[in-house]
């Protein structure tokens, strides 16, 4: 009986709009986040943010990307989320942007490649 019931959720879940999947994976995230399972949060981040991307959703994961200490990943996804999202952006997101930014570049190293063609 209850692998029937587990077949039947299954097929209806298989039934949501890609909304409804979106909504539920970043509830799932953000449940994640609250427990300190960050990279849980971060799959299900990934995954709301593939259905249907959302400015909340970019932020929650540059988020957890920093708490798993991967700062590049976080810097990236910051940026991308300063340059999408500033018009919509809620004060409190625009001021953790404003102090993540350089805390992040400061972790993350560049590295300048010069090449110089063979016999020059």
């Amino acid at each position: 009986m209850c692998l029937a019931l587990t077949a039947l959720g299954g097929a209806a879940g298989a039934q949501q709009s890609p909304e409804e999947q979106a909504r539920g994976a970043f509830q799932r995230g953000v449940a994640a986040m609250q427990r300190r399972q960050f990279a849980d949060a971060i799959a299900e981040f990934e995954l709301s943010y593939g259905l249907v991307p959302r400015c909340s959703t970019q932020f929650n994961l540059a988020v957890a990307l920093e708490e798993m200490r991967r700062y590049a990943d976080s810097l990236s996804t910051l940026a991308r989320y300063q340059g999408d999202c500033a018009a919509t952006m809620p004060a409190p997101n625009g001021a953790y942007v404003l102090d993540a930014l350089p805390r992040l570049h400061a972790r993350v190293g560049t590295l300048t490649l010069r090449l110089q063609p063979a016999g020059q």
